[in-house]
């Protein structure tokens, strides 16, 4: 009897105590906001790397230009640092490329990284055990490194359109299309028609356009890059006229082939076929790039197509693009 009595003393002793620690919780840390320019990558190497031909490699891969511009725009703004010189100054930039040699390594790897030092951040480090490897590494693997680049730059901008976006544009997607969407604040004219919403900034130079449109879906794979082309210019022919009788918004075309290039993607679990691309006007001297996502809602068997597109014929455009393909990601459907 004494031991049984002890023993419940003792639980109710420990009851408190294991209460007290139960409720104590540590703080969670606060990390800093990134930093850095749009479209802006470290790039960190060790001196293996940085004093071989390695480096024009990496070169190649972040300096590539931009197909679906006209004008030579390079894929990144590259700020390059030795690893020695990696210092505090450092560590809050939003996008990083590490570069190294690693002996003890079997084979080269590549590894992503969120949110280390800042938020949003993503780094990416790719090591090999030697310089040819890694020089084969990189050229095998060089739409998969400039993806995780670009990825890395479109949620530092997702992030920053979720929290600073045009409200009024949002409202009226969601009661016209049923989705929700981050337009950056000046896009904020709206036109609407079936199954179709354009939101534009209405600019000279600079200007900013978001259009979205539903179609059905036959339940093939989205694969055939005219058929996509083919649907764009329908729908843009009904709903983007010219300011002349017989123009209209069209894709861009040499010898009767669109100038497009289709792929699949996937972002934060979202799969998606993506279009890039030049627009003009038929019968007027104006065109841009612009940049398509189709998803397929297998609930509704219909598919939305998302599109950002650029009028800004005396600047450059990658980083107004980019700022409205990461817009076309923040899309949701509501519930």
């Amino acid at each position: 009897m004494c031991v049984v009595g002890r023993r419940m003393m003792w639980s109710l002793l420990l009851l408190p105590l294991c209460l007290i620690a139960c409720d104590h919780k540590e703080k969670p840390i606060v990390l800093p906001h990134s930093k850095g320019l749009p479209s802006e990558v470290l790039l960190v190497t060790d001196d293996a790397v940085g004093q071989s031909d390695v480096m024009d490699s990496l070169n190649a891969l972040t300096q590539q230009c931009l197909p679906e511009i006209m004008q030579p725009e390079t894929m990144f703004r590259v700020l390059r640092v030795s690893q020695r010189n990696y210092t505090q100054r450092y560590i809050t930039m939003h996008t990083k490329l590490f570069v190294n040699i690693d002996k003890s390594l079997s084979a080269p790897m590549m590894g992503i990284s969120r949110d280390v030092e800042a938020t949003p951040q993503t780094e990416v480090t790719v090591s090999a055990p030697s310089l040819n490897e890694l020089r084969l590494f990189l050229s095998h693997h060089q739409q998969q490194v400039t993806d995780a680049l670009l990825d890395g730059q479109l949620l530092v901008r997702m992030t920053d359109l979720r929290k600073h976006h045009n409200a009024h544009v949002a409202n009226e997607v969601r009661r016209h299309m049923g989705y929700s969407i981050c337009v950056p604040k000046n896009v904020c004219a709206v036109k609407k028609g079936k199954h179709f919403l354009w939101a534009g900034s209405n600019l000279q130079e600079r200007d900013l356009n978001i259009v979205l449109y539903e179609f059905p879906w036959d339940g093939k794979p989205m694969d055939n890059a005219e058929q996509l082309v083919s649907k764009r210019d329908s729908v843009m022919k009904c709903n983007i006229p010219g300011e002349k009788e017989g123009q209209w918004m069209q894709t861009s075309r040499v010898d009767g082939n669109a100038l497009v290039m289709c792929r699949r993607r996937n972002l934060q679990g979202r799969e998606f076929v993506e279009m890039r691309g030049m627009w003009d006007v038929r019968k007027a001297p104006i065109g841009g790039p612009f940049v398509s996502t189709f998803t397929v809602d297998t609930a509704r068997q219909t598919v939305l197509a998302a599109e950002g597109f650029v009028y800004s014929p005396s600047t450059e455009k990658r980083d107004l693009l980019r700022l409205l393909e990461a817009s076309l990601l923040t899309i949701r459907k509501q519930r």
